[in-house]
């Protein structure tokens, strides 16, 4: 059966309009559960938006090893399902009071229906992983569940690291390849399964989510300390702010001068912190070279993600998949 989301025009233009598809199945599959009482929250943060990055990127994928089937649709909202189930329950653990501008699901209600809906979006996303009847679907499932079982990790790690006097770059590393970089793999390794790609091709586009993933998680700790609230739909500073070890954060205690160094504990051991004390790190992530660090190993993750595309014959879904590159890399928000 013919792909069901075929899209015409720029490559741009296709991505805007497979998004536009995706956030009308997310509803339109949704009408088809009975979940009455959390309807109302689930698509108060469905409705929130949000780029829709991971179900493109299973789509994509799919179409760039020339598969052709109707259940990549159903894979990419459970994809998107699991993400947001995610945003949810990180909101609720890390205090974050605003979600794509507006107020989180914990504040809008409160952190038991938090609970509750994250917990029936993960069970939307299974709902719609059992409606795929592709020969490999139990493949599927299992790299899903593994995806899942990374996130958590991931979160995990994370949580931990807000109680550690210091975290390593290794550590850093295998905590944003786990918590960001593993469901953005798991969406493209999706993708190639479904479009019935070889191994190769699989851990190929595997490779370019991980590498995609590992940007974005640190493009995201560059914009929580200089991008603007009004773009980044949440609080400036925002994660700093609940002490989480961002890659300048670490960078600095792993490589800084020991000047440097005590600059950063001083600043770091202030409580709370205020809006001077947020521009006096800025300042010293700049002076101390943190967020130029930052900033290359950006480059160096898009090299690495573009270098993973080069065996792609030239067509529609391997433009596509570099359009979606270039559109991340210039993200502001």
């Amino acid at each position: 059966m013919n792909d069901v989301v075929k899209n015409k025009g720029s490559g741009p233009d296709r991505l805007l309009q497979l998004k536009a598809r995706i956030d009308k199945a997310l509803f339109d599959r949704f009408s088809e559960a009975d979940l009455m009482h959390l309807e109302g929250p689930i698509r108060y943060i469905l409705r929130a938006g949000g780029k829709r990055i991971r179900p493109i990127l299973t789509i994509l994928c799919c179409r760039a090893v020339k598969g052709r089937t109707v259940d990549n649709l159903e894979a990419a909202l459970a994809v998107e399902l699991l993400h947001t189930f995610t945003l949810v329950h990180d909101d609720l653990m890390d205090h974050d009071d605003l979600r794509r501008g507006r107020p989180s699901v914990h504040v809008r209600w409160d952190p038991a229906t938090a609970v509750l809906v994250g917990d029936a979006l993960l069970a939307l996303a299974y709902d719609r992983l059992g409606r795929i009847r592709h020969g490999d679907a139990l493949s599927v499932v299992r790299l899903f569940t593994r995806g899942l079982g990374r996130v958590c990790e991931g979160q995990a790690l994370d949580k931990d690291f807000e109680n550690r006097a210091s975290v390593s770059m290794e550590d850093y590393i295998r905590m944003i390849e786990r918590k960001t970089a593993a469901l953005i793999a798991m969406s493209c390794e999706i993708g190639v399964v479904l479009g019935r790609g070889t191994d190769n091709q699989r851990r190929a586009l595997g490779r370019f989510g991980l590498e995609l993933g590992k940007a974005f998680q640190i493009q995201d700790d560059i914009l929580d300390l200089w991008s603007d609230s009004s773009i980044t739909g949440k609080p400036v500073a925002s994660d700093f702010l609940e002490r989480k070890k961002t890659y300048p954060v670490v960078w600095v205690w792993t490589h800084g001068s020991p000047d440097s160094k005590r600059q950063f504990l001083d600043l770091w051991q202030k409580t709370p912190l205020g809006p001077e004390d947020i521009e006096a790190f800025r300042i010293l992530f700049e002076e101390t070279g943190a967020r130029q660090a930052a900033e290359k190993e950006i480059e160096r993750a898009f090299g690495k993600a573009s270098s993973a595309l080069g065996w792609l014959k030239p067509g529609p879904a391997k433009g596509d998949l570099q359009t979606l590159v270039r559109m991340i890399r210039d993200r502001k928000g």
